[in-house]
């Protein structure tokens, strides 16, 4: 088989090449189901510019907290368009008085898990207290529009991430990758709002930032997960310096479909916490 390294930033990665089971498949953009966000009706963020964010792949394993967190995540998920939906939060960025969320609306008022759409929102502090959502709302494609979007609608390149966890130890890394896949995927099936939501949430912290905050790949990965019924595990992990080797077959039912070579990374300012950058099958 001829052995293909792949970043994120190119195709679908680890999980959407091995929960699709071979299969191709990718994410329907809504399959006839309510959108969270229509293009036409609120278009992208401005993005003008050619330079990127101050944002550096390189991050450290948490973002300072922020008393705020909490109330600015309960304020997207109240935003028209979002009500009664699972919203989940894969970034939270800060400056100043403004906020930008990047958030997966992965379930509808019915229930249903509806498609692979991650959306860009950005909300201000007013002098009550209040966060109101200013601007228009964008899709998250590709990086360096993403990167343009978040700057452009916080006013500035000197922003700071908030309540970022980032990385487990490599010995549990690929468990981990596995095991939250199908925790997610369980919840769905189960209709667990809260249950779906932190296995998301857990999911991306073994992505580095740039891939949960400037790409689809957590949402994408996640849907897929719970759209096939295939499943990773572990056969070893092999250290190489700064990175790491994973070796994962892929199962459907009870059988073995492909062996999938993920690279690890280890998160700068924390040697003990690592993350998938890319793979090979």
């Amino acid at each position: 088989m001829r052995r293909t390294r792949r970043s994120w930033l190119v195709g679908p990665a680890l999980l959407a090449s091995a929960l699709a089971a071979g299969c191709g498949a990718r994410p329907s953009r809504g399959a006839g189901r309510p959108q969270p966000l229509r293009e036409g009706e609120r278009p992208l963020a401005p993005t003008s510019g050619e330079g990127g964010s101050a944002l550096s792949p390189a991050e450290p394993g948490s973002g300072a907290p922020s008393a705020n967190d909490g109330a600015v995540i309960d304020a997207v998920s109240a935003l028209p368009g979002l009500q009664g939906w699972t919203v989940i939060p894969l970034a939270h960025f800060e400056r100043e008085r403004r906020h930008v969320v990047v958030v997966w609306p992965a379930i509808d008022a019915a229930s249903e898990l509806v498609d692979a759409t991650v959306v860009g929102v950005c909300l201000e502090q007013t002098a009550e207290g209040r966060f109101d959502e200013v601007g228009r709302r964008w899709v998250v494609r590709e990086p360096a529009e993403s990167r343009r979007a978040i700057e452009a609608a916080l006013g500035g390149p000197d922003y700071r991430v908030v309540g970022r966890s980032a990385g487990v130890p490599l010995d549990v890394l690929g468990s981990r990758l596995s095991s939250l896949a199908e925790a997610f995927a369980s919840a769905v099936r189960g209709r667990d709002r809260e249950a779906a939501r932190s296995a998301a949430s857990s999911f991306s912290e073994l992505l580095p930032i740039e891939r949960v905050a400037h790409e689809p790949a957590v949402a994408e990965l996640l849907w897929l997960a719970a759209a096939r019924s295939g499943r990773l595990e572990l056969g070893r992990t092999e250290r190489r310096g700064g990175e790491a080797v994973l070796t994962l077959r892929l199962l459907r039912g009870g059988a073995a479909l492909r062996t999938v070579t993920a690279t690890a990374r280890q998160v700068p300012g924390a040697p003990d916490l690592w993350v998938i950058s890319s793979y090979e099958e």
